[in-house]
């Protein structure tokens, strides 16, 4: 994405705000609730893309891995905390096949499978990182969503 390693806490909220605007998973961000914190988690995890796919299958699209204007209708017309529950299902089987694919990569099976538990036995999951969660305040979204599309890309 072109960011510069951040040195301070406001570099390093800027990056996450830019990466938000990039991959366009920042329409996820309009309702500060499960499905916006567990998809972004998966994506800061395991890549947007791969995030973004596991969104548009809970959905029920065509899956491209690109956050467009048919995955925000669904997301603005879905129950957003099924689709949550939808993903965590879609990352299991990601994580799952990771391992399958590279079985030295089940030294951190662990660690994975301890975060997909919190998240489904609490429903209103929230990443541990306090910075993730305050970014997700109207006034923050819409001084992102202004930046100059040239900027973006």
């Amino acid at each position: 994405f072109g960011l510069q390693p951040p040195t301070t806490a406001i570099e390093a909220e800027a990056n996450y705000l830019t990466w938000l605007v990039r991959t366009r998973l920042i329409g996820l961000c309009d309702l500060a609730d499960s499905l916006a914190d567990i998809t972004i988690d998966y994506a800061i995890h395991s890549g947007h893309q791969a995030a973004i796919r596991a969104l548009q299958r809970s959905l029920g699209l065509t899956v491209d891995g690109v956050y467009g204007p048919e995955t925000q209708r669904a997301v603005d017309m879905s129950n957003r905390r099924h689709i949550a529950q939808q993903v965590i299902g879609q990352r299991a089987r990601h994580l799952g096949r990771l391992i399958t694919d590279a079985p030295m990569r089940a030294q951190w099976a662990a660690g994975w499978l301890n975060r997909l538990a919190e998240q489904i036995e609490t429903p209103d999951w929230r990443p541990p990182i306090r910075s993730l969660r305050s970014t997700r305040s109207r006034p923050t979204i819409r001084r992102v969503r202004t930046i100059p599309a040239a900027e973006t890309t």
